[in-house]
């Protein structure tokens, strides 16, 4: 599924993009690391859908805004970026997505519960993640970590003192 309307948009130039939140999950990185990612749906440009739905990486921005609800309006700029999608055993395909996310913010800002940094504290921020998906992730034999979730808690307890 390329996504033909992100295709047209300059990747020379940033833009303005809003997009409701769909949730939250993690992808295996090199060796058993695990990154945080955040789901994008129905991503607009100038009030138009561009993408059905975009999985982006969980930044430090994205962090800040605290723990997000569902179809919470997320505002945001970024530049189209092209990656192939698919694994390496198989035919890939050149894909459409969007990357380096700035001015990151909800378009009705209100008060989140807070998240750790996703920078500084990426594993506390992957047990968040876990805990919330845990009903899902055990059920579709997901990977489900205690030491990850054991992360957040701490992170959680040092936070509220």
């Amino acid at each position: 599924m390329v996504r033909i309307k992100l295709q047209k948009i300059s990747e020379k130039e940033r833009h303005t993009y809003e997009a409701l939140y769909g949730g939250v999950e993690f992808k295996k990185s090199y060796g058993d690391h695990y990154l945080p990612t955040l789901l994008l749906k129905d991503v607009k440009y100038n009030g138009t859908v561009v993408a059905d739905h975009l999985w982006v990486n969980y930044t430090k921005g994205f962090s800040r805004l605290g723990q997000l609800e569902d179809n919470d309006v997320i505002v945001f700029d970024g530049r189209v970026m092209t990656y192939e999608k698919g694994y390496y055993t198989e035919k890939r395909q050149r894909e459409y997505g969007l990357g380096r996310p700035t001015k990151i913010h909800l378009l009705n800002e209100k008060e989140k519960a807070p998240l750790p940094d996703a920078l500084k504290e990426k594993n506390a921020l992957v047990g968040y993640i876990m805990k919330v998906n845990k009903e899902f992730y055990l059920a579709n034999n997901r990977p489900y970590e205690k030491w990850y979730v054991q992360q957040y808690e701490k992170w959680l307890e040092e936070y509220t003192k």
